[in-house]
C-alpha cells in the first residue's frame, strides 16, 4: 500500500517521524534483517508454534511490523500534526491487517463475548471457555502499545503473542500484551 506524494509531503512526513525514544537496538537491526525475516516465517509456519501464535512483532528501519498467518502491516510512528501526541499510518499491507480491530469497547459483555465465540466455530456456552479465534479479536490500541514496547532500550528484537484458541495452555493464560478478548470486565 503505498501513497503518492510529492517530494514537499514525503520531506515534511519524514521530519514527523517518532523514532522509539531511546533507540539502542531494539528491534532487528541492519545485520538482523535476513535472520528476524526467517524467523519470522518459522515461527507462523511451524508445525507446533504455527498455530499457537496469533501475532509477531518487531521494529526496523524507521517502522513497526504486526506479521500473523492472515496478514502483515508496517507502520510508522508521527508527531501530530497539531503537536498533541502521535499519529500512526501504515504504510505497507500484505492480506489482512491483524490488528485493524482497534476498537476498545469491542467484546464489551460477557454476551459479546460469547456471540463471538460462536462466530470462531465454538460452542459459546461458557464465558470461563469462550475461545475467540484472533479474526474476532480486538486490539486496543495496538499501535500505541506496540510502540511502547519498542521505546524501551530493552526492547527484545521480536515479540510474539499466543494464539487464545490454539493455545495448548488454560484460556486463563492466553492473556496477551497487545489484545484483549474484551475491554472491560
Amino acid at each position: 500500500m503505498t501513497a503518492h506524494t510529492s517530494p514537499h509531503t514525503h520531506a515534511h512526513r519524514h521530519d514527523r517521524i517518532a523514532l522509539p525514544e531511546r533507540l539502542v537496538g531494539q528491534g532487528l537491526d541492519e545485520h538482523q534483517y535476513e535472520s528476524g525475516d526467517r524467523a519470522i516465517h518459522a515461527i507462523l509456519i511451524d508445525a507446533t508454534a504455527g498455530p499457537q501464535t496469533d501475532l509477531v512483532i518487531t521494529y526496523r528501519d524507521g517502522s513497526y511490523e504486526v506479521w500473523a498467518a492472515r496478514g502483515m502491516i508496517r507502520f510508522e510512528r508521527l508527531f501530530a500534526t497539531d503537536g498533541k501526541g502521535f499519529e500512526y499510518r501504515v504504510i505497507e499491507q500484505i492480506g489482512d491487517n491483524p490488528v485493524a480491530n482497534q476498537d476498545p469497547r469491542a467484546l464489551a459483555t460477557i454476551e459479546e463475548e460469547l456471540a463471538a465465540s460462536k462466530a470462531s466455530g465454538f460452542p459459546g456456552i461458557d464465558a470461563n471457555t469462550a475461545y475467540v479465534e484472533p479474526e474476532h479479536v480486538t486490539y486496543p490500541f495496538a499501535y500505541e502499545r506496540i510502540a511502547q514496547l519498542f521505546d524501551s532500550p530493552n526492547a527484545p528484537d521480536s515479540s510474539s503473542t499466543r494464539s487464545p484458541t490454539r493455545s495448548a495452555a488454560s484460556p486463563a493464560s492466553t492473556a496477551r500484551s497487545t489484545s484483549s478478548r474484551r475491554a472491560h470486565r
